[in-house]
């Protein structure tokens, strides 16, 4: 009768070589999830028209309690939390920033003193300008 040729692994037990497996699944797992984290947290140049190169400008999000609106200076200040430290930051606001409050669009007039928000905004040249804004529920 033909018996099968025993493989080098054939000695070793089962529960080890399935142990192994199981921890390089793990280890090529969390390298994957660690580089897309890397790569959203990083922010990435963007092109400005004309000058067909990057340019310093970078996105990002922040989340706090507004502190005063200016409609006439279009700004918005909002105190919050970053970095473990408590930042206030002023974010300018033009023609092109979405404003909503549950999923409604409004305008900058009916921004309030104390007003949860999380902003996303975009830094170029040191100053902050709103992208969309939204007004969160406390």
């Amino acid at each position: 009768m033909y018996q099968l040729p025993r493989s080098k692994l054939s000695g070793f037990p089962r529960r080890i070589l399935m142990k192994n497996i199981l921890l390089a699944g793990i280890l090529i797992s969390s390298i994957i999830v660690a580089s897309g984290v890397l790569a959203i947290s990083r922010p990435t140049p963007e092109s400005t028209p004309g000058s067909g190169g990057p340019t310093t400008e970078a996105r990002g999000l922040f989340s706090g309690i507004i502190a005063s609106v200016n409609e006439r200076g279009e700004t918005i200040v909002v105190k919050g939390n970053a970095m473990m430290a408590v930042k206030t930051l002023t974010f300018s606001v033009d023609n092109k920033t979405k404003i909503t409050k549950s999923r409604s669009s409004i305008a900058l007039r009916d921004l309030k003193k104390d007003m949860p928000v999380t902003i996303e905004y975009r830094q170029e040249m040191g100053k902050l300008t709103a992208i969309m804004i939204n007004v969160t529920t406390p």
